[in-house]
Formats: structure tokens, C-alpha cells, sequence
């Protein structure tokens, strides 16, 4: 993906995830003079803080406070994950138990290697990363809420790994990155985005994977199946750029969708400048 495919992504995932808290707006909004009805529905639209839809059905924030109990049970949770080493809150288990909602905890078990290892400059380990993206391909898991302490650090990183391996651009990863971070961003985070290996996580079953995944992979093998019809029929040239064709019988955004040398704007449109010279005075 680019960098410009980030935001129409939000749009998507917030169009089919958010359906739940919308019909919560809509019941406030009739629900007349009741003030106390009005309350409970604010109470419940309540996220918890950082709180975002990765994919149908993965979801991310901070680690749950009691406020945001009522948005949580919105989201029928199966599992959590947690991947910072904070034990939660009795109350916090205890909500969890009543809600049947499963607790992975996976960063307790990579503590001692954390330490252990050489390269102590990694936000978390290669296996927390491997281990949570292969919960987050089984759609037996999900619904599912990554979170930690900070709700930015190591979700984060996960998320910007799940990315790469969803052939996202680098650039576009680390965007979503520093979109919950700010202000707060750390290099290692972003370095570990970068050079985290993809190729150690085991992908499920197919008919285990989640309907985003599988759909994405498909897209992705239609792709390479028609640039190689392309190359064969030698209707690219050597930037892949289509060639032989009409400009009119194709859409102009498939003459270069294949190419990294496309043009960044019309040639059929004269820019205006952006600075208008104003003339001396005689």
C-alpha cells in the first residue's frame, strides 16, 4: 500500500467495525428527556484511551480501565492480548472472567529471553510479534483487543509487523505507527517495523484465516498472475510501464499500475504557479 492508501483504509474498517457504536448514537439521540437512559449510552460509548480498529475484528488500545467496560462489552470480545509485562488489575481479570473473554499474555513468557538477549534494543521480541500475529490470523480468536501499558509502544510494533506482512509500503506502516504515538514516537519502534522477519510467522489454515486476509492474498495473487501475463505478451517496457495501448481503452491509472516510475500528476493538466509575481511598480 502507499502512503496515500492509509486513510481510505481507516474509512473502510471504520465503515464495517463501527456499525455497533454508531446504532449507540442513534439511540441517544431518541431517547427524549430520559436523562438517566442519556448517561448509561454516553457511559457506554466511553473507548478506552488509544483506541482503534486494526482489521474486521482486531482491534487495539491501552490497557482497559473500568470507564470503558461498557464500550467493551459492545465489542464481544472472545480474547485479549496483552503484550506488555503489566499484570492487570484484579478488577480488570475479574471483568474479563464475567465477559468470557480470554487472556493471552504473551509478554510474560518473553521476559527472561528479553533480557537474555544481545539485541536488548528490540521494544519486544521476535516471538511475542510471531506469536500474536499467528492469534490474530485464527479468526477462531476474534473478536480480539491488542493492548499494553501504553497503548502506542508495543501494539504498535505489532500492528506495524502485521502490515509488512500484509505488503504494506514500509512508509505507510510507520505512519499508522506515529499516528497513535505523536509526540512519543521511538526510532527502535519504527527500526524494529523495518527489520522484523516476516517469513518466521506460519499462516493458518486457509479456512481458518480471517475473510481480510485470505481476500487480500487472493487480490495479491490475481496481481502477479496478470503482470506476468504482461511481461509475456510484452506489453510492458522496462520501467512496467503498459505499453501498445490506446489511452482511451484503459483507465490511465492501469497504463502505470504496475510501474514505480508513474507520474505524480496529469500531463494533461497545466499546474498553476504557485507564487504569483506581482509587477514592479514604473
Amino acid at each position: 500500500r502507499s502512503g496515500e492508501e492509509v486513510d481510505d483504509h481507516w474509512l473502510m474498517m471504520n465503515s464495517e467495525d463501527s456499525t455497533q457504536v454508531s446504532n449507540i448514537h442513534s439511540t441517544s439521540a431518541g431517547s427524549g428527556g430520559d436523562s438517566s437512559s442519556r448517561d448509561e449510552l454516553f457511559d457506554a460509548i466511553k473507548p478506552p484511551e488509544y483506541f482503534g480498529i486494526v482489521e474486521q475484528g482486531v482491534y487495539r488500545s491501552h490497557l482497559p480501565f473500568p470507564f470503558s467496560f461498557p464500550f467493551i462489552k459492545l465489542l464481544h470480545l472472545k480474547s485479549v492480548v496483552l503484550l506488555s509485562a503489566d499484570v492487570p488489575t484484579k478488577l480488570v481479570r475479574t471483568f474479563f472472567t464475567e465477559n468470557n473473554i480470554t487472556l493471552f499474555h504473551f509478554a510474560l513468557n518473553s521476559l527472561s529471553k528479553t533480557h537474555d538477549s544481545q539485541q536488548n534494543w528490540k521494544p519486544v521480541t521476535d516471538e511475542l510479534v510471531k506469536d500474536t500475529i499467528e492469534l490474530i490470523l485464527n479468526k477462531d480468536y476474534h473478536p480480539v483487543l491488542l493492548c499494553d501499558a501504553s497503548g502506542t509502544h508495543q501494539v504498535g510494533a505489532v500492528v506495524g509487523c502485521l502490515r509488512r506482512l500484509q505488503n504494506w509500503a514500509l512508509n505507510s506502516a510507520v505512519s499508522e505507527y506515529r499516528i497513535y504515538a505523536g509526540s512519543k514516537t521511538r526510532y527502535q519502534n519504527e527500526q524494529f517495523i523495518e527489520l522484523f522477519d516476516v517469513d518466521l510467522i506460519n499462516i493458518p489454515d486457509w479456512n481458518q484465516v480471517p475473510d481480510w486476509f485470505s481476500y487480500q492474498k487472493q487480490q495479491e495473487s490475481k496481481e502477479s498472475d496478470e503482470i506476468l501475463q504482461l511481461m509475456q505478451s510484452n506489453a510492458l517496457d522496462d520501467d512496467f510501464v503498459r505499453v501498445n495501448v490506446d489511452d482511451k481503452s484503459i483507465p490511465r491509472y492501469k497504463k502505470y499500475f504496475y510501474s514505480g516510475a508513474a507520474p505524480l500528476t496529469s500531463d494533461t493538466v497545466v499546474p498553476k504557479p504557485r507564487i504569483q509575481q506581482i509587477p514592479h511598480k514604473q
